[in-house]
């Protein structure tokens, strides 16, 4: 069972660095990428391990009283 689990946390790996290479390609179209990675809570995060890409959130947020 460990192997099994191992495999797939391995494919996974490779999942998201795919997603992230599709990702960065696509932010490179963007004319406004740079804009948009500045903002806080959007834009790469570096962590220990790596970069990596806050999901957006697709929650409304209230306007500011």
């Amino acid at each position: 069972m460990i192997p099994r689990v191992a495999g797939q946390v391995k494919e996974l790996k490779e999942q998201r660095a795919t997603v992230a290479r599709e990702v960065e390609g696509t932010l490179e179209d963007f004319p406004l990428a740079s804009v948009l990675m500045s903002v806080p809570g959007i834009g790469p995060v570096t962590r220990r391990s790596g970069t990596y890409y806050q999901p957006l959130t697709t929650e409304p947020t209230a306007p500011a009283a």
